[in-house]
């Protein structure tokens, strides 16, 4: 249990967290832009 309290802990989470949240928004609008450019899903499967 004192291990979660130890002074890293809250920043740790803090930055995972931020990490987490910035690599989701990358991913989705890498997503997004690929099936912009591609028109539809299928095309992926021909890459």
């Amino acid at each position: 249990m004192s291990q979660f309290h130890t002074n890293d802990s809250p920043q740790y989470a803090e930055a995972s967290g931020l990490q987490a949240i910035g690599s989701q928004r990358i991913f989705n609008r890498s997503i997004s832009l690929f099936n912009l450019h591609n028109g539809t899903p299928q095309a992926s499967n021909g890459r």
